[in-house]
């Protein structure tokens, strides 16, 4: 059906954006999102960070960050 009606087919024009550029966007559209629901992202960002120190890592994330086992030792 998607096919069908073109909803596959590109409609833009390509660009060249930079990921910089697009990590902009996002940062600019969370942005949005938190005054709009009147989210304090410092206090969210600093409560999630403490959240995450306090937890036990098993294995490494898809970020590459190092278990908390693996920071300890040498």
């Amino acid at each position: 059906m998607r096919k069908a009606a073109g909803l596959y087919e590109a409609q833009a024009k390509p660009r060249d954006i930079s990921l910089e550029e697009e990590f902009a966007e996002v940062l600019s559209s969370l942005l949005d999102l938190a005054n709009c629901f009147q989210v304090d992202l410092e206090q969210a960002c600093r409560a999630k960070e403490q959240l995450n120190q306090s937890r036990t890592w098993e294995g490494r994330t898809c970020f590459g960050r190092r278990t908390t086992a693996e920071k300890r030792s040498p």
